[in-house]
């Protein structure tokens, strides 16, 4: 076993993805962590990010060069090698209006879609997204909220339901929209039936039940998607939080032929819950679990650590606990976090001074980085267990007292192992090998990551 690099992000030290020398530290090391390299678990499919019609906004307010070396340190190999692209159907809250995709009864029921919005303003992004890309660009969609003639309420906003009478000619929408990516060059990847299913906002959102998800997907939308080429797009039902994955996945699963969907996505809002992902990984083992957003509510948080910590909480713990793909939030937003028509405002990776034309990185960009960069798709987990001789103190805070790690082995048979250090102690560290015989010690500073690359010799 042979430490090829270590990659290191750190508060206390200012390092910001920085290859840095390995030393082994004195003392008895706090952090002792056993790779199993003998055993493969999941398999990884990549990360990624959503392109709202936000992001791109703000995106084409940089110049040409800018844009272009910004969108190349997400989706390049040699960067963060982004692989997946959430795009909404119609408008989310990050968009500067609500529309839909389809605007009358008459068009939705002759089968007709509007691109034109969408081709304005987030399809110039997109297209040079894939052009920079390293990888063929991987799309999940998801919409917020069928048009208002479809729903109860008549109103995309403040939840409602769909209508039953317009269930086909919703699922035809879903359809029609991925017909029209591919003439435009793209592969969707994945469906999800609805974003936050169970959450009435004051911006675009609908309510059903984990029943009526399942039975649309399964009498309406796979049917809908089968008819139009699309058969290898999966579907993904719930597309909410962690709290209730494991009983939506139950309820949905009673449903007849539901055994034929693909999987469920989940976000992160509701706590932590990776209790419930291993639980859904382990009933329905064939099954594909995707992250597929998460973000720090409540506006930017410029030069914040604490925002980078608690994604890596998220990554290791999703990872850990059997998610086979991670797609964070917004690209890219403006400082105040937007634009948002509910002024719903939040933080992202990055921030873009449209009045500047600058662009800043946010800790969570390192940190996303650090796993994005070194775990590639078609990369094993292997098992790691981690024992800590580290008492808490209360001076290390809220949520920042914890030392984690993932391990996986990509198809290149490198290894690479994340280590995580909340507090504000340094941490030395034993990694350890079964079956193998020789082991590494190295050291974690204050609120710092480390990515470590190794190689086995044969």
């Amino acid at each position: 076993m042979f430490l090829s690099k270590t990659i290191q992000s750190s508060l206390a030290t200012g390092d910001r993805l920085t290859e840095v020398e390995f030393s082994s530290p004195l003392g008895h090391p706090i952090l002792n962590a056993t790779v199993d390299a003998q055993n493969r678990l999941q398999t990884w499919e990549g990360f990624g990010a959503a392109l709202t019609e936000s992001s791109a906004l703000m995106l084409q307010k940089l110049t040409s060069t800018d844009r272009s070396e910004l969108l190349q340190d997400l989706f390049r190999n040699d960067h963060h090698g982004y692989t997946l692209c959430r795009l909404p159907l119609g408008s989310s809250d990050f968009s500067e209006e609500p529309w839909s995709t389809v605007n009358s009864p008459e068009a939705a029921l002759r089968g007709e879609i509007d691109m034109s919005r969408f081709d304005a303003l987030t399809l110039p992004i997109l297209k040079e997204i894939q052009e920079i890309s390293s990888n063929k660009l991987r799309i999940l969609v998801s919409p917020w909220s069928p048009p208002p003639f479809m729903k109860t309420n008549n109103s995309r906003l403040n939840g409602g339901k769909l209508l039953p009478e317009w269930r086909k000619p919703w699922a035809m929408q879903f359809a029609l929209f991925l017909t029209e990516l591919v003439k435009r060059g793209f592969s969707p990847w994945a469906v999800t039936v609805q974003n936050e299913p169970e959450a009435v906002q004051k911006w675009d959102s609908c309510i059903w039940t984990a029943t009526e998800e399942a039975e649309f997907a399964v009498q309406f939308l796979r049917p809908a998607l089968d008819e139009h080429k699309h058969s290898h797009v999966k579907i993904l039902l719930w597309d909410h939080n962690r709290d209730r994955l494991w009983d939506r996945a139950q309820e949905s699963m009673l449903v007849p032929g539901a055994a034929g969907l693909d999987g469920f996505a989940f976000h992160w809002y509701g706590g932590d819950h990776f209790e419930n992902v291993s639980r859904v990984a382990e009933k329905w083992s064939d099954k594909l679990l995707v992250f597929s957003e998460g973000c720090i509510e409540g506006g930017p948080r410029p030069n914040a650590w604490f925002t980078g910590e608690r994604y890596a909480h998220n990554i290791i713990g999703d990872m850990n606990h059997g998610a086979h793909a991670w797609i964070d939030w917004n690209l890219a937003l403006s400082l105040q976090g937007g634009p948002n028509h509910v002024a719903n405002y939040c933080d992202a990776p990055i921030l873009i001074n449209d009045t500047m034309k600058s662009v800043s990185h946010n800790s969570s960009f390192w940190v996303i980085g650090h796993f994005s960069r070194f775990i590639h798709p078609g990369a094993r987990r292997l098992p790691i267990a981690i024992k800590t001789g580290m008492v808490p103190a209360s001076v290390d805070g809220l949520a920042r007292d914890l030392l984690e790690g993932t391990a996986w082995i990509n198809p290149d048979k490198t290894v690479a192992v994340i280590l995580t250090n909340r507090t504000e102690a340094e941490a030395p560290w034993a990694l350890n090998f079964k079956a193998h015989s020789n082991s590494l010690t190295g050291l974690l500073p204050p609120r710092s990551i480390q990515t470590l690359i190794l190689t086995f010799s044969r």
